[in-house]
């Protein structure tokens, strides 16, 4: 196994640097990247999401560094003010968006006694421009008054911020999709909710302008009943269409989004896989 050409040259950088936050896309190997960044003869610290620890111990494995390194893995919610390392890894480093959390006032404690830090995320800017900040902030780094287009080309331009597109660097196949019709039967509940909106709409003199006036907070509750119901009988289907992947790529992963929590939760129980929702604790 060797790292790919962006992956080393971000490996480069941040080994050069004091702090860097690398914000490569899904799927172009930030996890191996931070690895590389460890220091051999120090104390290293990796912070993720709980979801995410068994997945930075297998990574740790397969490059060989576990039992070799001193580092310690562990959640957001673990980490205390008064913990230190030669280099901190953050992943999923969003989650200190916050400049007043408590996980952000901790891990910015934490990184004024560090030698490196690495934080990884593919989303640098949820909702503003300050949150970017506030992760710089926490990293130690005081950045100009500077906004928009401009700060970002002084981010990349410092290199600060590494950046790379998904397509930029791997070499993927287009995005395909495909349809599969499924028979659906009408229970009891969706007959039910299906005869308590044609009462709303008969009561409302079957003008759809008052049905939507009068009925319009219980009218949008009982579609999505209805929308739920659909989902959750459509989950034999969607169990003949996983066992045909699996059948057909026999030995590769695979991921299976999903919209309603009890269709993950029937899928998840009857493939017996991970499930990773909102319930998921970080």
């Amino acid at each position: 196994m060797k790292l790919m050409n962006h992956q080393q040259t971000a490996t480069k950088i941040c080994l050069n640097q004091r702090a860097t936050l690398v914000a490569y896309a899904i799927g172009t190997g930030k996890t191996a990247t931070a690895l590389h960044c460890l220091n051999p003869k120090g104390k290293n610290l990796i912070v993720a999401p709980a979801s995410l620890l068994a997945n930075w111990r297998k990574e740790l494995a397969l490059w060989g560094l576990d039992g070799s390194i001193d580092v310690e893995i562990l959640s957001y919610n673990a980490i205390k003010p008064e913990m230190t390392a030669d280099t901190i890894i953050f992943d999923e480093a969003h989650l200190l968006k916050n400049e007043y959390s408590l996980r952000t006032c901790t891990a910015e404690i934490m990184t004024k006694r560090a030698k490196r830090i690495v934080m990884l995320t593919a989303t640098p800017v949820l909702n503003n421009i300050r949150e970017i900040k506030t992760l710089y902030k926490t990293m130690g780094i005081e950045l100009p008054l500077l906004e928009g287009k401009d700060l970002h080309d002084y981010l990349i331009a410092k290199q600060l911020m590494l950046r790379v597109k998904t397509k930029e660097v791997l070499n993927l196949p287009e995005i395909t999709f495909s349809q599969k019709d499924v028979k659906l039967k009408d229970t009891e509940e969706i007959i039910r909710l299906q005869e308590e909106i044609r009462q709303m709409y008969n009561d409302a003199q079957e003008n759809m302008e008052e049905l939507w006036a009068d009925y319009q907070m219980q009218l949008v509750g009982k579609l999505m009943q209805i929308r739920r119901h659909v989902g959750i009988s459509k989950t034999h289907g969607a169990i003949e269409t996983i066992n045909e992947q699996l059948a057909y790529k026999v030995g590769e992963p695979l991921v299976v989004f999903g919209y309603h929590q009890k269709v993950l939760e029937l899928l998840a129980k009857t493939f017996n896989a991970p499930l990773i929702y909102g319930k998921t604790s970080l």
